[in-house]
């Protein structure tokens, strides 16, 4: 079963520029990008999926692959057949200081960052 983190703005209204983020991600040795706004952990690395997505009002978010030019909202979908859960608090922690919000695994209350 999956689990996963979730990477946004301390305000809710508050934005990002995604072209930014997709060139901070690619410059992580441990992911690959699979579409203009997901990434996929590369060989030898525990299974993630990183999607960029803009939330609407309701806190729901939805993404097609397809590129938007600001996003709200990243989620880290993590595997939860994977005993590394500090590889997956390491990643989350890295890609929300470079955007100074809050990343949380909401289903189980708990911050990760900050």
């Amino acid at each position: 079963m999956s689990w996963y983190i979730t990477i946004r703005p301390r305000q809710q209204d508050a934005v990002a520029d995604t072209a930014e983020l997709v060139t901070f991600l690619k410059t992580l040795p441990e992911l690959q990008q699979v579409s203009p706004v997901s990434f996929s952990s590369v060989a030898e690395q525990p299974w993630i999926d990183v999607t960029i997505a803009k939330a609407g009002e309701d806190g729901n978010w939805f993404s097609d692959g397809s590129f938007i030019a600001q996003f709200n909202r990243v989620e880290l979908v993590c595997s939860g057949g994977d005993p590394r859960q500090d590889w997956y608090d390491a990643l989350a922690s890295r890609i929300v200081e470079s955007l100074g919000w809050v990343a949380e695994e909401e289903h189980a209350a708990r911050v990760i960052w900050p």
